[in-house]
């Protein structure tokens, strides 16, 4: 209770009374504007193309792929991670749009590697050039 009343007197002090030296020594709530556009109720679904694996984060930060538990972060509890083949028993760990590392199943003990690419894919990106069952035609351009 004690601290919001003073989160709030911090707050009111911060942006309504004390000035500041990168606004030109006004207060931020000079310059606040409220934004034309809204926040959706939900926000949609990240979808993977049908030929990745799509597992849901656990409260421990893990995602299974089959027999083993690939640690992405506990900060995505809950949410789906999608595994797309990369070749020589190695998977790339994306949640949407974003590439989070590589698995590799012969190195499990090791969790997510980190690699570089020139850009990572999409999941939209992805979905060319792939088999009958989904595994890309050529290895992944990823270096560990």
């Amino acid at each position: 209770m004690l601290s919001s009343i003073v989160s709030i007197a911090f707050r009111k002090i911060y942006n309504d009374e004390r000035p500041h030296e990168a606004l030109e020594n006004e207060v931020p709530r000079t310059f606040y504007r409220r934004s034309k556009r809204s926040l959706p109720a939900h926000l949609p679904g990240i979808e993977y193309p049908a030929f990745w694996e799509e597992r849901r984060v656990e409260k421990d930060g893990g995602a299974r792929l089959f027999r083993s538990k690939v640690h992405v972060g506990p900060g995505l509890y809950g949410e789906v991670v999608g595994f797309q083949w990369a070749g020589e028993r190695r998977w790339e760990v994306f949640y949407g749009p974003v590439l989070l590392g590589l698995y590799d199943e012969d190195r499990p003990q090791k969790g997510l590697l980190r690699i570089q690419r020139e850009t990572a894919l999409s999941p939209q990106e992805a979905s060319s050039s792939t088999t009958k069952r989904g595994r890309p035609r050529t290895p992944s351009q990823a270096k560990v």
